[in-house]
C-alpha cells in the first residue's frame, strides 16, 4: 500500500513532533524539517520516505500515526494522510490509550493532579489571546473551562482564526471551523476527557507537571527552524 501526505498534514506533524518528548535524534528532526521545505503547496509527499529517516527502532509520533492510518485504510487502496487525520490522531482516545497511558504507570506516583496531567497531554480547540510568551487559551466545553497558561505561540502562524489547536504548551495550527467540531466531537467520545475535565481548571505549562517549565522547551526547540 503507497502511503502519501500532503504538505499541510506534514506541516501540522512536524509541529506537533515539536511539541512533545518523541525519540527522534536531532538529524531526524533536520531531516524532516529540510523535507517540508521542500515541498510545495498541495504536494503528496511519500510518508514512508519520511519514515525511512529514522534509524532508532523507538515509536515515533510518525509510526503511530502510520498505524493509526493503516487500520483506517483499504487494503486494496492507496491510502493519503491529511490534515483530519492528524486531528483525528492527537485528539481522539487513541492518543490516550497509546501514548499518554503507556508513560502513566511509571509516571503516577509523581503526579499530583492526573486530571491535569492527562488533559495537558492531548490535542485540544483553544481561544488564544495574546501571543509569544504571554499566550494563553481557553478551552470552553458544556458547562464549564479550562484555562490554558503560558503557551508558545510560534511567530510564523498567522493570528487568522477564532481557534487553535494546542498540543501540550504549543500553539500547533489555525482550526477552521469543520476542524473544531471534529476536535469537540471526538473529545465528547473520550470517557475520560470528559470525566477529567471536570475536575480541572487550569494548566499552567510554565509549572507542567514532571517537566517544570514546558513552555521553554518548546520554544527552544523551534528556535532551531526560525
Amino acid at each position: 500500500m503507497a502511503i502519501q501526505i500532503s504538505q499541510d498534514a506534514l506541516d501540522l506533524l512536524f509541529r506537533i513532533l515539536l511539541s512533545c518528548r518523541c525519540p527522534v535524534s536531532d538529524k531526524e528532526e533536520r531531516a524532516i524539517f529540510e523535507k517540508l521545505l521542500r515541498a510545495r503547496d498541495g504536494e503528496k509527499i511519500d510518508y514512508r520516505e519520511l519514515l525511512r529517516i529514522f534509524l532508532s527502532d523507538e515509536p515515533t509520533v510518525f509510526h503511530r500515526l502510520l498505524d493509526f492510518c493503516i487500520w483506517q485504510g483499504s487494503i486494496h487502496t492507496d491510502f493519503f494522510i491529511e490534515r483530519e487525520h492528524i486531528l483525528r490522531h492527537f485528539a481522539s482516545s487513541y492518543h490516550w490509550q497509546f501514548v499518554v497511558a503507556n508513560d502513566l504507570p511509571a509516571s503516577y506516583k509523581n503526579i499530583l493532579h492526573l486530571p491535569q496531567w492527562f488533559i495537558g497531554h492531548m490535542l485540544v480547540p483553544m481561544q488564544i489571546t495574546g501571543r509569544g510568551g504571554t499566550a494563553n487559551g481557553k478551552y470552553i466545553y458544556p458547562g464549564g473551562e479550562i484555562i490554558f497558561k503560558n503557551l508558545f505561540f510560534p511567530p510564523d502562524i498567522a493570528v487568522s482564526s477564532q481557534y487553535y489547536a494546542v498540543h501540550l504548551a504549543s500553539v500547533c495550527s489555525p482550526l477552521s471551523d469543520p476542524e473544531v467540531s471534529l476536535v469537540r466531537r471526538l473529545i465528547e467520545e473520550n470517557p475520560v476527557f470528559v470525566k477529567y475535565r471536570e475536575k480541572c481548571k487550569e494548566v499552567d505549562y510554565c509549572d507542567f507537571q514532571l517537566f517544570g517549565d514546558y513552555q521553554s522547551l518548546c520554544r527552544k526547540r523551534y528556535a532551531q527552524y526560525n
